[in-house]
């Protein structure tokens, strides 16, 4: 959840250029967008959104997030967010810290359990920890073994709250999944129509090292698991997922036809850790958007972390199609070793 300071305001002491990944505002005004109440510095996590304009009349903007603790008057900028282009940006410019409207919307979201979606919530959630019961208050079936976890002070992965879905089997090609049984969300067709909220929580936790593991975690067009390919060629789909052999993850997405569109997120976001790294995936989609916003965020430890966040606008299912959430895992062409998934739990449902 990103962080707020009172009335913070200034101007560009230095040019912003397109590729910078600073900026820094006019001298002595650093302390204007600590945030408020001081909690805990920004983060990639908890970060404070900047829009960057020439003049309060100016409709172009860019909003940044600022993504580390400042050095003085200079900040540490993650460009270019909540649809908004980088641009060469000159000495003068508004820097200003006020609500967007993803903002609000997260706000929103924490208001309530679920913010602003519609009956029925759906979630599969861990009940505690050394028992393999879930709280499932409907529409999650799971192809695997549920399996207790105790919960450990080894790392973050072992400290969370979670249960196994362990594969029976270890035959090549053998896959388990956690999925929605009755789609019952879909992006929107009509004003207001539409939209909705997918939030999971996971780890891969197979029982030895699969370098041919593939998995996928989002929002899908069927009911059933993917099956025994890769996710790329999977229809209909919105998350994150790896192919086989790939090192790290990807953000991939597609409609009914052809291969998925994939965004590469680079060596901080690795698919090959097991019982180490630990994910949260965020996607959510306003009533008749024709888009998807998507959060995921990688954990070694409470507060180190990294985040990969975007707006899909492409290449996604129809605007029609009802949608569940899976999270599945494949041991690809590796035998002998069962695939398996730490799961802290998915939620899902439409918007009102």
């Amino acid at each position: 959840m990103r962080q707020y300071c009172n009335l913070g305001i200034s101007a560009l002491r230095f040019e912003c250029l397109l590729a910078a990944t600073t900026l820094t505002v006019a001298e002595g005004h650093g302390p204007r967008f600590d945030p408020a109440p001081l909690t805990s510095a920004p983060s990639v996590l908890d970060p404070i959104a900047l829009a960057l304009m020439s003049s309060v009349d100016d409709a172009n903007f860019e909003i940044v997030y600022v993504t580390a603790p400042r050095t003085g008057d200079e900040f540490t900028v993650l460009r270019a967010q909540e649809g908004t282009t980088a641009r060469d940006w000159p000495i003068g410019t508004l820097v200003q810290c006020g609500f967007t409207a993803f903002g609000m919307s997260e706000i929103i979201d924490a208001s309530g359990l679920f913010g602003l979606i519609a009956s029925p919530v759906q979630a599969y959630l861990p009940v505690g920890g050394g028992t393999n019961g879930m709280l499932i208050t409907g529409g999650f079936s799971t192809d695997g073994t549920p399996t207790a976890r105790t919960i450990a002070q080894t790392n973050h992965f072992t400290r969370q709250n979670r249960v196994g879905v362990v594969a029976g089997a270890t035959t090549a090609g053998t896959s388990i999944a956690v999925r929605g049984i009755a789609p019952n969300f879909y992006l929107g067709n009509g004003s207001g129509a539409g939209g909705f909220r997918h939030l999971s929580r996971w780890g891969a936790s197979d029982s030895a090292a699969i370098t041919e593991a593939r998995m996928f975690a989002g929002i899908i067009g069927q009911v059933g698991s993917i099956g025994n390919i890769n996710p790329s060629a999977a229809l209909n789909i919105c998350g994150c997922a790896n192919d086989t052999n790939d090192a790290e993850l990807s953000i991939m997405h597609n409609d009914g036809a052809g291969p998925a569109t994939e965004i590469p997120l680079g060596a901080n976001f690795p698919a090959a850790t097991r019982l180490v790294d630990w994910y949260e995936l965020d996607l959510r989609s306003w009533g008749n958007a024709a888009s998807v916003r998507y959060w995921l965020r990688r954990f070694t430890g409470p507060v180190a972390s990294h985040l990969a966040t975007g707006l899909i606008t492409t290449d996604l299912p129809a605007p029609t199609l009802l949608l569940t959430s899976q999270l599945w895992r494949n041991n690809g062409a590796t035998a002998g070793i069962a695939p398996a998934l730490d799961v802290g739990g998915i939620v899902h449902g439409p918007r009102a």
